[in-house]
């Protein structure tokens, strides 16, 4: 998990199998993190994707070997989505740079609607296709050999609401016709079964890929006080990495980083969320910025 106090970055591990002592700080990424990247994982290491002085940087992270320079972006970006079909890792869309890292300013720099491949076997990037509307700040999910790209902001800093469906195979992308219920952006998402769970700190929303068809989880409040916290499903298990807001304390939360955990299955079946918290504090308030879920081999 990487996440964002101030101006510096840091990872942490956590144990999502034990509540004590179940965080530690992880060595950070050796060079300077001025972004907001994306992180996907493949046999068991994780890829955090859009870093560096273009945004082009690729590294990855392994229990075994720590962290490792990988190979980079074809078109640097950042508030992009990634997500791995087999051993190649499709990143789509985002907000490519026109000033290097040191000269960012928040904001500056071009809607793309541009995907690409990466391949973690090999290291090579290529372009491979386009959205029909470029977004930043949308999520993405695979199904069916199939990558599902949700919401967004487009460039105008419109919210949308449309889903994009990119076929690796025909490099074709096409909108459902079953947009979203209403726009969304800066969301995150999960991949549970044959649904797509969507959520930001508001609601929740439920994607059925094969039917299409949405449902929507009012009752889902996760207390956030921020867009930027971090979510991973581990079997039935969703966890919320939470900066929490002192002005939720009427919600009984704190101005804290928090875990917490829901079944998948109370979402689905539309009941009332038992939040299991806490599951741990990080050390102090953070903005998670990404996350990734790695299973420790013996």
């Amino acid at each position: 998990m990487i996440t964002k106090n101030g101006p510096g970055f840091s990872a942490h591990r956590i144990n999502l199998l034990c509540k004590s002592d179940n965080i530690s700080t992880v060595k950070d990424i050796p060079t300077t993190v001025l972004s907001f990247p994306a992180a996907a994982v493949y046999d068991n290491t994780m890829f955090i994707i859009g870093i560096g002085e273009w945004f082009r940087d690729i590294w990855k992270y392994n229990f075994a070997t720590g962290w490792s320079k990988g190979g980079s972006l074809v078109q640097g970006r950042q508030h992009h989505c990634a997500e791995f079909i087999g051993e190649t890792l499709y990143i789509c869309g985002g907000l490519s740079p026109i000033f290097p890292s040191f000269l960012y300013l928040s904001g500056n720099g071009v809607v793309t609607n541009n995907i690409e491949t990466y391949n973690a076997v090999t290291d090579e990037s290529a372009g491979i296709g386009q959205l029909n509307i470029g977004s930043k700040l949308a999520v993405c999910a695979a199904y069916k050999g199939s990558i599902y790209v949700f919401g967004g902001e487009d460039y105008c800093g419109k919210w949308l609401d449309c889903v994009q469906v990119f076929n690796p195979v025909e490099l074709t992308c096409t909108l459902l016709s079953t947009p979203i219920p209403r726009p969304l952006a800066n969301i995150r998402a999960l991949s549970w079964n044959a649904y797509a769970i969507l959520l930001n700190s508001n609601t929740c929303f439920l994607f059925h890929f094969d039917s299409r068809t949405w449902e929507e989880r009012k009752q889902l409040q996760m207390c956030a006080g921020t867009a930027d916290f971090g979510v991973v499903l581990e079997n039935d298990r969703i966890f919320i990495i939470d900066r929490s807001s002192l002005k939720a304390k009427v919600n009984d939360c704190q101005n804290t980083c928090d875990i917490k955990y829901i079944k998948a299955s109370s979402i689905l079946k539309d009941v009332a969320p038992k939040w299991r918290r806490p599951y741990g504090q990080l050390p102090q308030p953070f903005d998670v910025v990404a996350v990734s879920k790695l299973t420790l081999v013996k």
